[in-house]
């Protein structure tokens, strides 16, 4: 009775609390007009947190225009052609991912192309915030000893775990189809294997090359000297006058010093806020607006962000759902307007099955309809199975492709269970049943069965990318097995067409057009919080951590797991039945 008391009373604080938002936030959109631009203004690159691609999360999200990386770089074109916009301004830490230093850097060009500069300063430049400095003409480091540059370069984490899980008596059986499918093997190994410690290390070296070429083609500075300078233990933290001998900033100049050169430079100029900017009303048209009869022709760019799940999921987090992409492609393909689509991929993969199903309808778009694509900071595994089927594709120096392969988890909780005294009873006569019972050790023929099936659907993956890419069976067998790839490196392999941002991609498709300049729209379009509670798309207990997945919760507890996975096969990831294409790696 009293969590009954308590869930009703936070339902009540929760439903007041959005209540009160809601008010609040439209009050701030009712107010809110197009921004005043000053007659000679310095527009500031802002924004909170690392950059999204084109969508964010519901929670994240406000009531306002989001600010994204497909809104950030057409505000910077559009500023570029405002002749009151004087400069650009890099003034603070931006976290972004570092494929979007080519995206940026396609925007701020156009910008420079203007005659207009691009000005950086920084007190203390860590990692890719110096590298977004680097957009800059002129780089500045507040002169003092604590500042200066740490230069950490991309790094894999990952932590094996198989003894720790092993004291509390659980056993994980990770079932891979690739040798190098890293994915879930900290769970069943103490260290990391030598297929994937061979292709991680690969990886990062690529990228590390990519980044120290980014800093050298913009400073001026050779790269292999910066990285025989960056390996030397003194150098782990540059100081400013270090950098400045180095060619990594042109000047030292204290923050308020470097203030008085702008106001030298440019007397009488107001910075201009680029997120306040984009959240103004009519900074330009939302992108992703409907498909509707009456809209000009144009290329669609359909973005596919986040993990890959089957059907409809009730998640608040940003996620390529099966159902509405396919809506959403079939949608592209039957619109008079769209006259070509760039599919921009930023996925690190996710179920197979739901993989299959977009590719075969994006099989069917590219049948009607010119098909691009364009690979974000990541297309692996599931990812990259969405790629294949673009006529081109086109990658970012820093993404990272490929991860061809299929990975399953089961488990094994028998021995926790016996030492807490738990003996749980399953009749059950099939063996998919039995999975539920979390007091019997899993069977060797459930492995076996697992491993098969697994098999099936390697071919099947490695079928769909040998329909598209020049491969032999062959020839695909050492770039697949789990491998991932940097960007110079796939296109190198042939895993991908064309080395460039997704400005590249559009600039050429508009040339494969016939050089007509067709207007650019971007899908799907964002929605706020305040719109998917309205619409029923999320309800308010969503947005409680772990509401979602208490009915299931609950029901594994009486360990009828096939019944919940009929019932409710999209809310519930359970780790026992886990067929994924995925790249697990954080690359920092």
């Amino acid at each position: 009775m009293k969590r009954v008391i308590l869930g009703i009373f936070i339902g009540l604080l929760l439903a007041l609390g959005l209540l009160v938002g809601g008010i609040w936030g439209l009050v701030r959109l009712a107010g809110r007009g197009e921004l005043e631009v000053p007659s000679q203004a310095l527009l500031v690159l802002d924004w909170s947190g690392s950059l999204p691609g084109h969508q964010i999360s519901p929670m994240d999200a406000n009531l306002g225009t989001p600010v994204t990386l497909s809104r950030v770089t057409e505000a910077i074109r559009q500023a570029a052609s405002r002749p009151e916009i004087q400069a650009l301004l890099i003034d603070r830490h931006l976290e972004l991912p570092r494929e979007y230093l080519s995206e940026l850097d396609a925007a701020v060009a156009e910008f420079r192309r203007q005659g207009k500069p691009v000005l950086a300063h920084s007190e203390l430049g860590i990692g890719t915030s110096y590298l977004a400095a680097c957009l800059a003409d002129e780089v500045a480091l507040s002169p003092s000893v604590s500042g200066g540059l740490v230069l950490p370069g991309p790094r894999v984490s990952l932590t094996y775990m198989a003894d720790g899980l092993a004291k509390l008596g659980i056993k994980v059986h990770v079932l891979h189809q690739g040798e190098a499918k890293g994915f879930g093997e900290q769970y069943a190994r103490q260290e990391m294997s030598a297929p994937v410690r061979q292709n991680l290390g690969g990886l990062v070296d690529d990228l590390l090359a990519e980044e120290l070429r980014w800093v050298g083609s913009r400073r001026g500075v050779d790269a292999a000297l910066l990285h025989a300078e960056l390996v030397r233990p003194e150098r782990l933290w540059l100081t400013p006058q270090e950098a400045v001998e180095l060619g990594l900033a042109d000047t030292l100049l204290s923050r308020p010093a470097w203030e008085d050169r702008l106001e030298e430079r440019f007397p009488g100029a107001r910075r201009l806020s680029l997120s306040s900017w984009i959240s103004s009303r009519r900074m330009m048209p939302t992108p992703g607006r409907d498909l509707t009869p009456d809209v000009d022709n144009h290329i669609a760019v359909l973005w596919a962000e986040g993990s890959i799940v089957p059907g409809i999921s009730e998640s608040a987090q940003v996620q390529i759902q099966s159902r509405a992409m396919i809506e959403a492609i079939r949608a592209l393909a039957e619109a008079d307007a769209v006259q070509a689509v760039v599919l921009r991929v930023e996925s690190p993969g996710g179920s197979a099955l739901a993989a299959e199903e977009i590719y075969q309808e994006l099989v069917k778009l590219g049948e009607r309809k010119p098909l691009w694509v364009s690979a974000g900071p990541v297309a692996a595994s599931g990812g990259y199975y969405l790629a294949v089927p673009g006529r081109q594709l086109w990658i970012s120096p820093f993404s990272v492709v490929g991860s061809i392969g299929v990975v399953g988890l089961l488990p094994d909780l028998s021995a926790g269970a016996k030492r807490l005294g738990l003996n749980p009873q399953v009749v059950a006569p099939l063996p998919a049943a039995r999975l539920g019972n979390l007091g019997h050790p899993v069977e060797a023929a459930t492995l076996a069965a697992m491993e098969s099936r697994m098999a099936l659907i390697y071919g099947e993956f490695r079928s769909r990318v040998l329909a598209h890419r020049p491969f032999s069976e062959e020839q695909l067998a050492p770039l697949a097995g789990g491998r991932v790839w940097a960007g110079r490196r796939a296109v190198e392999l042939g895993l991908a067409d064309h080395l460039g941002n997704l400005q590249d991609c559009l600039g050429s498709l508009q040339a494969e057009l016939g050089g007509r300049d067709l207007p650019v729209r971007h899908y799907p379009r964002q929605k706020s919080l305040l719109t998917l509670l309205m619409e029923g798309s999320l309800r308010p207990r969503d947005l409680l951590p772990g509401a979602a997945l208490g009915p299931a919760v609950q029901a594994l507890g009486g360990g009828d797991l096939v019944s919940v996975l009929e019932r409710e096969p999209a809310r519930l990831a359970d780790p026992r039945w886990s067929l994924r294409a995925e790249l697990p790696l954080r690359l920092e």
